[in-house]
């Protein structure tokens, strides 16, 4: 096999400490993303007031959501991605070998294929950690909701007057609110808990799951060969009774994190255009998040956190398809007026629609 296009440009980290080597790819997988003006909250009435009294929105516990796949999904593509790069390396480096035919087969090839007194193996550390983490992924991907860090979404669209969200989020005659961006940007947990940071775009069926693997590890060759250069420097000091490094800070850089894998959804869910401010027990940052209860979600009662939203977040309102729409756009500019919400744009739906 020839050499994998994911090993270009290894020369440029040659004679670089792992530990450079990491901080550099770090920097470079900050990728920035193309930024909307404006993104748009579907709701009802009642979650409609609570945005304009409180200045605050909800984000709820995805695994509560209408996507009966959330998390699962995308942790399931991932794991196919990362036995293709496994599987890639163990052609370029032992082409004698044959590869394991599923992700479910690779704990069984793994216990044939290596070493377990801490030889070299007939198949190199590269592979080995690959597979660890494809299984991983499979492991979160048969999870059934069970277990992993509870993991939160305020959810939002670019789509300024959808059908489909009009029917979906906001009882067909709800409201649309317009947020800027940046605002957004500004969210925290309550009065006084930590940022949330940008919202972030949903990515959608098995080419968004490449797309997100390719964010998360679009210098995945490069971070595989320094981690493989460690496990192979450890067995060899080893070997000698030498001190050995500590693995776990460039093992911990790899690994299902649910926050990711959150931003990924089925193909079916496309014509949402969703972006999410996304928040989880997972960052090492934020403390235990305790939720409130409402009924709702398809766990019967839906944990949500209440998100602060900025003052002067809010630019528009578009009141949703059906009858009485002079009376109901009058209603909601006495509202925002009330709550003191001033020059925000009052606009209606032009799909032809009768909830």
């Amino acid at each position: 096999m020839t050499t994998p296009e994911w090993t270009k440009g290894l020369d440029a980290y040659e004679g670089r400490s792992p530990e450079e080597i990491l901080a550099d790819l770090e920097e470079e997988e900050k990728e920035p993303q193309e930024k909307p003006d404006i993104l748009y909250h579907y709701t009802d009435a009642v979650g409609f007031l609570g945005v304009l009294d409180k200045e605050e929105i909800w984000a709820s516990e995805v695994r509560c959501m209408n996507d009966a796949q959330e998390i699962e999904y995308a942790a399931g593509l991932v794991a196919e991605e990362c036995k293709k790069f496994g599987d890639e390396f163990v052609s370029w480096k032992t082409p004698e070998l044959s590869t394991a035919p599923s992700v479910s087969g690779l704990p069984q090839w793994m216990r044939e294929n290596f070493d377990p007194k801490g030889g070299n193996g007939p198949y190199p550390h590269g592979a080995r950690l690959m597979y660890k983490l494809a299984s991983s992924f499979a492991k979160v991907a048969r999870s059934r909701h069970q277990g992993g860090p509870n993991t939160y979404a305020a959810c939002f669209t670019t789509e300024p007057d959808s059908l489909g969200q009009w029917r979906g989020y906001a009882g067909g005659r709800g409201y649309a609110i317009g947020f800027r961006y940046e605002a957004l940007s500004q969210v925290r947990v309550g009065e006084s808990g930590p940022l949330i940071g940008e919202p972030q775009r949903v990515l959608y069926g098995e080419k968004g799951g490449k797309e997100q693997v390719a964010r998360l590890y679009r210098q995945i060759g490069k971070r595989m060969l320094t981690v493989a250069q460690i496990l192979e420097q450890n067995e060899e000091a080893r070997k000698s009774g030498n001190p050995v490094s500590d693995e776990k800070p460039y093992l911990g850089s790899f690994g299902p994190k649910f926050p990711e894998l959150a931003t990924v959804k089925h193909k079916a869910f496309e014509e949402e255009r969703e972006w999410r401010l996304i928040l989880s027990e997972e960052y090492e940052n934020v403390a235990e998040l305790v939720p409130d209860f409402r009924a709702g979600g398809v766990g019967g009662v839906l944990p949500y956190l209440r998100l602060k939203v900025p003052e002067g977040a809010i630019t528009s309102v578009r009141v949703g398809p059906g009858e009485e729409t002079d009376l109901r756009v009058l209603m909601a500019q006495q509202a925002l007026a009330r709550y003191g919400h001033h020059d925000v744009k009052v606009l209606t739906s032009d799909a032809p629609y009768r909830p």
